[in-house]
């Protein structure tokens, strides 16, 4: 996207998620129309998660080919070339990509810690949710 946004082609990095967005919804609707509605969790047959499966990881790879896509339309090569590695632009990317990892990473180990820990008390799960989203809701 963001490479298509900055050689100004808006169309296809904004249209993108919504095809995947459609395909998710179609998987379901398919699997609802195969399946039915309202099964029980221990009642959900092993086609039906992988319909689901397939269905969404294929509405992920369209969005990621059409991304593609439309950054080559815009010039922009997708694979590395020889050389890359003694580019000092590249390296320095590479090295801030690297160092800003632990930035997305530390909060949700934090946060899927905390959730295993609350699956250990009844209705823990959900506490520890509502209270991640009212935390995130006073602070936007």
């Amino acid at each position: 996207m963001a490479a298509q946004q900055g050689r100004q082609r808006f169309a296809l990095a904004a249209a993108a998620p919504a095809v995947e967005s459609l395909g998710t919804i179609a998987t379901l609707v398919v699997t609802v129309w195969i399946f039915g509605a309202g099964l029980d969790i221990d009642r959900v047959p092993l086609a039906m998660m992988v319909l689901l499966g397939v269905g969404t990881t294929g509405s992920v790879l369209v969005h990621a080919a059409l991304q593609c896509y439309g950054a080559y339309r815009a010039g922009v090569p997708l694979r590395p070339r020889r050389g890359w590695r003694a580019d000092p632009e590249a390296r320095d990317a590479l090295r801030r990509i690297v160092r800003s990892i632990p930035v997305a990473a530390c909060p949700a180990v934090a946060n899927y810690g905390l959730t295993v820990v609350a699956a250990t008390v009844p209705g823990g799960v959900l506490i520890v949710q509502l209270s991640y989203q009212v935390f995130y809701g006073l602070s936007s």
